[in-house]
């Protein structure tokens, strides 16, 4: 015969524990790609840091994407040509766009 277990309940202990602590939410935002980590640099050039994390609180169940939080803060979010850029980014870019110039030159002078 064979006899399980059954899983013993959580004890009194836990049970206050998990009454008692408050689910403090999270007061950075959620940033899963370049994009969005430019977005939430436009969020605090316009609101400021403290706004934007006060407007994180204020979300509810929605997940601290810069894009919600622009909602909460009635933002509306410009194209990716207008948010500012990530350091050394635009350096990159200038250097990159620079090296193509060089290129073509050396093919046309061929």
């Amino acid at each position: 015969m064979i006899r399980k277990t059954l899983p013993q309940p959580p004890s009194l202990l836990m049970l206050l524990t998990a009454l008692e602590t408050p689910k403090v939410k999270k007061m950075e935002p959620v940033i899963t790609n370049e994009r969005g980590k430019r977005e939430w640099l436009y969020i605090i050039d316009r609101v400021g840091q403290e706004r934007a994390q006060q407007a994180i609180s204020e979300l509810g169940n929605r997940k601290a994407y810069p894009l919600n939080v622009a909602k909460v803060l009635k933002l509306d979010l410009p194209d990716e040509q207008y948010l500012p850029e990530l350091d050394g980014v635009k350096e990159r870019r200038l250097k990159n766009g620079k090296k193509s110039i060089a290129d073509i030159k050396n093919i046309l002078n061929q």
